[in-house]
């Protein structure tokens, strides 16, 4: 399934990836104009815990967050989950994740009217950190 949205100014792309995870790529510009180059991937794994995959969804009460663990790629060097943890400056959450804890960056409540906004900003600061 693709997306644009004109008032964001950022389009996704969701897929039932063929093995373990749900892949949701994110970019920036119209579709046409950026080539659909990915700034971002926010990927959930099928079922279980998959630290390879960076989604994940962490549950505080009532409330579900969508959450990343820092893995970024660029195609550059440099690019990765040090430089991301190095240069975020949003919310974050230390969680249980099995049978260890893990640090992640919180993104957005998924019940929250400004959920796609707040998706928006972390797209916008991935691309930053990738600049």
């Amino acid at each position: 399934m693709f997306q644009w949205s004109d008032k964001l100014d950022m389009w996704m792309v969701c897929r039932d990836h063929q093995g373990q995870r749900y892949w949701t790529a994110f970019g920036l510009g119209s579709p046409k104009e950026s080539g659909n180059s990915i700034v971002a991937e926010i990927n959930f794994p099928k079922e279980g815990i998959d630290r390879r995959i960076a989604g994940v969804f962490v549950e505080n009460g009532p409330i579900t967050y969508v959450a990343h663990r820092g893995k970024i790629g660029g195609g550059r060097k440099g690019i990765g989950k040090g430089l991301f943890w190095e240069s975020f400056q949003g919310t974050t959450t230390v969680a249980d994740d099995g049978n260890m804890k893990s640090k992640l960056a919180i993104i957005a409540d998924i019940a929250s009217p400004r959920f796609v906004c707040e998706v928006k900003s972390f797209i916008d600061l991935v691309h930053s950190i990738k600049d």
